[in-house]
């Protein structure tokens, strides 16, 4: 954890605790119980680091470990606002190999939840150097609250109670304890570890040593992934490629492989063509992959400089405008073998799906549980660039998609990269029947999988 030399303009916390005192309700003791709790004391030392606010929970996105973002906020990944309103919405944005904007002005709260509006991210930036280390949260344990504590004076009498309700009044409490001031616990009181159990603590020193020895979360980001590692790990297939028109057919059955060296191979088993590929970045920060797999038809069509919309590993995205007429074409390597999706039906189905927009009429969970309210408030708008918007009114989440045929089963290939709770349509979707106005899909081998049917709007 890191604490600032805070300049004299930062707002201090204001919260108080609920104090009791009424003289009729105190217990007088003869003596200090010898559990209590000190200013001085280890205990309250870590009860301190408890409870503060750790700021290193979206250090991917603010840069700094001194503080933390106050929800609700926005952010803008690949020219999307998207709303970050709790936990789960950093977490889906944690693994991103995308630039995030903060949307201006936010709020951030220290380590002690004293709380500054920020203007620009200059001034974020200015107060991350005055970052200073101290000690690091423990984010491994969390008291349910409330907590009592008992309060007595340096004459060993019980002079009132305090009832905590949160980790701010926590550390205010514990952080302002006065010399000759002891506070003992009432316990029994529960905790929750940092594997999500809960326990039942009966005395300081079981609670000393379940904070002592809880193992810290990894909550660190993922590393960035690396697109010449996803290229060169396992095989591809031509997913999708639009020229004027869908072509993807022309790839069908052909797996390629990318190896380390620049060395490339497209095979069926019978054919193989060799070419090269090389990863390079623009000027402007653009990330191409260039490809060239020689002047026979189909591949010659393959060989540019494709600029990379995004790339998981299972997907790569790639976009080519055309300096003649300005048109632009575009490829999808995925994971997926595909016979290339061309039949009448496959592009009856892609017609259907890129004239107008759709919403989530049924979604059942494993065939029988109910989850279409997760997606009420989206509407989906389906590209023939192979993407597919999901809309509501805070956000909108962007994703993949691409028709294919496998074992004479049509699919509807979709993939919003894990974005919550749009990664529930994260599938291969088998195609049960389609109209103009509505399309039922089922979880691919599975008799007991998901359902899933898109309406028109």
């Amino acid at each position: 954890m890191k604490h600032y030399l805070k300049p004299t303009l930062f707002l201090l916390f204001a919260g108080l605790f609920l104090v009791s005192c009424q003289k009729e309700e105190i217990e007088f003791v003869d003596e200090t119980p010898s559990d209590a709790i000190t200013a001085e004391s280890e205990l309250a030392k870590l009860l301190i680091n408890t409870s503060q606010n750790s700021g290193s929970i979206d250090d991917f996105i603010d840069g700094t470990s001194c503080s933390s973002i106050q929800y609700p906020y926005q952010v803008i990944v690949n020219g999307q606002t998207i709303t970050i309103a709790n936990e789960g919405d950093l977490n889906n944005l944690a693994s991103t190999t995308a630039s995030i904007t903060i949307v201006f002005p936010v709020t951030v709260i220290f380590e002690d939840f004293s709380i500054l509006e920020v203007n620009s991210q200059q001034e974020l930036n200015e107060l991350g150097a005055l970052c200073q280390t101290i000690d690091e949260a423990i984010n491994c344990i969390e008291l349910v609250y409330p907590v009592t504590f008992f309060t007595y004076n340096a004459n060993n009498e019980q002079t009132g109670t305090v009832v905590i309700n949160s980790n701010a009044e926590l550390f205010q409490f514990i952080n302002g304890l006065d010399t000759g001031v002891y506070i003992a616990i009432d316990f029994p009181i529960e905790v929750i570890l940092g594997d999500g159990s809960q326990t039942t603590v009966s005395s300081n020193t079981q609670l000393q040593g379940l904070i002592e020895n809880c193992v810290e979360p990894n909550d660190d980001p993922p590393a960035p992934l690396d697109l010449e590692t996803v290229l060169t790990t396992d095989s591809w297939f031509v997913s999708y490629f639009f020229d004027d028109e869908d072509e993807t057919y022309e790839y069908a059955g052909f797996e390629f492989f990318f190896n380390p060296g620049g060395e490339a191979t497209a095979s069926d088993g019978s054919t193989s063509i060799a070419g090269s590929w090389s990863v390079t970045t623009s000027s402007d920060g653009q990330l191409k992959l260039n490809l060239d797999f020689g002047d026979d038809d189909p591949f010659d069509e393959l060989e540019e400089d494709w600029k990379v919309i995004e790339f998981t590993n299972e997907l790569i995205r790639l976009f080519d405008v055309i300096g003649g007429d300005g048109t632009t074409d575009y490829l999808t390597f995925s994971r997926t073998p595909t016979d290339g999706g061309g039949s009448v039906e496959a592009q009856q189905l892609r017609d259907v799906l890129t004239d107008g927009n759709w919403f989530v009429s049924l979604y059942l969970e494993d065939g029988d549980e109910d989850e279409t309210s997760d997606f009420n408030s989206f509407t989906f708008n389906f590209s023939e660039n192979g993407q597919v918007a999901a809309s509501n009114n805070s956000v909108t989440l962007n994703g993949s998609w691409f028709v294919s045929e496998s074992d004479s089963n049509l699919k509807l290939v979709l993939n919003f990269f894990d974005a919550y709770p749009l990664d529930e349509l994260d599938e291969d979707w088998k195609v049960t029947s389609f109209s103009s106005t509505q399309i039922e899909l089922r979880e691919d081998d599975d008799e007991d999988g998901d359902i899933l049917i898109f309406e028109k709007l």
